[in-house]
């Protein structure tokens, strides 16, 4: 296979100039190509253009969903900590709205954990259901 001439060289920089978001006006500045030019290589190649970006923003996201996760073993990891330091605590220092309103939270959480029970008879037997509770 030959040598690529200067101008398929020059296209195929667009096609990556393109791809990361560059406007025609700085491809043509950094390329020295008129803006004419450049739209026809758009026309011509655009699906090349299309599927650089969509690699681009894969690795973007990619990235972005480490960084996320990253995030959130942060966020776990403070959790534990404050777990680990109420549990070392007394409520005795708690004055008694607070005190309160902590008691009015657990009894939320409960009750959003709470599951019905159903008794039926079915042919003369007792039968057990146990369903979630649609509170």
């Amino acid at each position: 296979m030959g040598r690529k001439s200067k101008q398929d060289e020059a296209a195929d920089r667009f096609v990556e100039l393109r791809a990361q978001g560059k406007t025609y006006e700085e491809i043509s500045r950094e390329l020295n190509v008129d803006e004419t030019t450049l739209l026809e290589w758009s026309k011509d190649r655009s699906l090349e253009i299309q599927n650089l970006q969509a690699i681009r923003y894969e690795a973007i996201q990619d990235r972005a969903y480490a960084t996320k996760a990253r995030q959130l073993e942060l966020i776990g990891a403070r959790i534990e900590a404050i777990r680990e330091e109420l549990d070392k605590r007394s409520l005795e220092d708690m004055d008694t709205k607070d005190l309160e309103g902590l008691l009015l939270k657990y009894l939320a959480l409960l009750e959003e954990r709470r599951e019905a029970v159903r008794f039926t008879i079915q042919d003369g037997e007792f039968e057990f259901q146990k369903a979630t509770w649609q509170g």
